[in-house]
């Protein structure tokens, strides 16, 4: 309970409780009558600041519970990004790849770009192998890594038919 709920509570109470002394002190039948009065209203102060009070609880859980959902999303996704260590494809080329016995599925290259970025897993697909050199697209985000090294491709032997 904040101190300004709590402090207006507490004078509530007090005066409900003054007011009961001066009901009970009083000898005339009106003055006990406008004492009444009194408590009752002291008593309908008392009561809306409780429910006042009782609002403010039942605000701050529900941000309290939307608060927790949102630290358990955060730490499941650490946790998923967590199965993950950053590789070097080639010399300057870096790609995300699953770790050993991480529980992920086959082994797989995730996209840099989609993982530091976005913090999610984008699988790196083989787009294509052309003379020693792999292909790597994030489909994604459209980013693109070639790994392998390159080799020279075949010679052109000119009046044969390539089949």
């Amino acid at each position: 309970m904040d101190p300004i709920t709590f402090s207006g509570m507490y004078e509530a109470i007090k005066a409900v409780a003054c007011l009961a002394k001066v009901a009970a002190d009083a000898a005339v039948d009106h003055k006990v009558k406008e004492a009444i009065f009194k408590l009752q209203q002291g008593l309908y102060d008392l009561q809306a600041k409780a429910l006042e009070d009782q609002q403010g609880r039942m605000t701050m859980l529900s941000q309290v519970d939307t608060l927790q959902k949102e630290l358990d999303a955060i730490k499941d996704r650490r946790a998923r990004l967590d199965l993950y260590e950053l590789i070097k494809l080639e010399p300057g080329s870096f790609v995300y790849r699953s770790k050993d016995q991480a529980g992920v599925g086959p082994q797989h290259c995730a996209c840099p770009n989609c993982f530091v970025q976005f913090e999610r897993i984008a699988v790196l697909q083989v787009e294509a192998e052309v003379y020693g050199t792999t292909r790597y697209r994030c489909m994604s985000c459209q980013f693109e890594i070639f790994a392998g090294f390159q080799r020279d491709p075949p010679p052109i032997e000119y009046g044969r038919a390539p089949f």
